[in-house]
């Protein structure tokens, strides 16, 4: 009864101190519990290796392209930040950022910044799904909203796009149809070039790199990444 009540609070996340166990034993399938709560252990595992592995990367080359464009710094949004490799250099570049992440990343991003540097930073720990973004002048989404379920990408899209003020920027990446992650990854979204070009129907696309190569993860799970790299900024709609 132990088990059963351990492993019903792991998949269903409920604080339930009384479990009708005859029930739980009616209607749940203790092998997909078990492969799930595995799939549980196995993702958060990883997830503490990839920001690890990542926390002393330096910024996306995307981010550098664009700082070389001499921006006026405003407020950006990184999006899924992981442990701040663009967040940071932004903000090194006088950009005030929302650094959103699933995971508690705020003391991997204060330890690279000065205490008047960290006055630049406002951290939020929430799945982009849930969130309203604020106005803002740069979204980066670099490896981040390609996790997104395609359920709900429409949705963060639109929020993304509604949230960039005009003359703003979106600079992020997302995954092709050749991706190796296709084959197993169902509930992702992958792109193909007419796709990804729809999506920028309110901006001028400045650069759009299509790259595809053999690589290891951040984790070390080799694999053919496919990738659409766009840097875009948002026109006036008159």
């Amino acid at each position: 009864e132990n088990i059963i009540k351990k492993y019903a609070n792991i998949l269903y996340k409920q604080k339930v101190k009384n479990y009708n166990v005859s029930y739980i034993k009616s209607v749940v399938d203790f092998k997909l519990l078990e492969e799930k709560c595995i799939e549980y252990i196995k993702m958060n595992i990883n997830s503490k290796k990839f920001y690890e592995n990542t926390k002393n990367m330096e910024a996306s080359p995307n981010i550098k392209k664009f700082i070389k464009f001499n921006i006026k710094p405003g407020k950006a949004i990184d999006i899924g930040c992981g442990a701040g490799r663009d967040t940071v250099f932004l903000i090194k570049n006088n950009w005030k950022v929302v650094a959103i992440d699933k995971e508690d990343v705020l003391e991997y991003i204060e330890k690279k910044l000065t205490k008047e540097e960290i006055k630049r930073l406002k951290f939020l720990k929430n799945e982009i799904e849930n969130i309203l973004l604020e106005k803002n002048n740069l979204v980066v989404a670099n490896n981040s909203i390609v996790f997104c379920s395609k359920r709900y990408f429409k949705d963060v899209w639109n929020n993304i796009v509604n949230s960039i003020e005009e003359n703003g920027y979106f600079i992020g990446t997302f995954l092709g149809e050749k991706d190796s992650w296709k084959e197993s990854r169902y509930k992702m979204k992958f792109f193909k070039k007419s796709e990804v070009l729809e999506l920028f129907n309110e901006f001028q696309i400045i650069e759009l790199q299509e790259i595809e190569m053999d690589k290891e993860t951040a984790i070390g799970e080799f694999k053919h990444w496919h990738i659409y790299a766009v840097i875009a900024k948002k026109v006036s709609e008159s």
